[in-house]
């Protein structure tokens, strides 16, 4: 909707005296002028719409509860300097990997940390960005 805006100037116009030095006031004059800005508008969601703008926002908090507590529960490990700490990863045919190679488990640990945390800080800016 656009709205108008009345702008006002003013401006006083001098004339030198005959030696130069002196500027004396003739007259002084206003200058009125109306400007139409154009506001832009912003395109109308529907009712269905709207509803699935905020599925999406819900999918997308919901996303990221899941990844803040993956990165807590991940950092609740703590690893000695013993072999007390066990890694397996196991896929969907039932294959294994085990270690308990305490380095290893500690660099992994702390490059998912990583990985986690950049996920999270992805998801916190798309979340405040988001518009309905």
């Amino acid at each position: 909707m656009p709205y108008t805006k009345i702008l006002t100037m003013s401006t006083t116009t001098v004339k030198a005296s005959s030696n130069g030095t002196a500027k004396k006031p003739i007259a002084k004059t206003k200058t009125t002028a109306k400007v139409t800005i154009a506001k832009q508008a912003l395109p109308q969601l529907n009712l269905e719409d709207r509803i699935q703008r905020v599925t999406e926002l819900q999918g997308l908090t919901a996303k990221r509860a899941r990844v803040l507590e993956t990165l807590n529960r991940l950092r609740t490990f703590k690893f000695s300097g013993d072999d007390s700490a066990m890694l397996e990863i196991k896929d969907a045919a039932n294959n294994k990997f085990n270690t308990s190679n305490n380095g290893l488990i500690g660099l992994l640990s702390e490059h998912l940390e990583t990985l986690l945390q950049s996920k999270l800080d992805e998801l916190n800016k798309v979340i405040i960005e988001f518009t309905l």
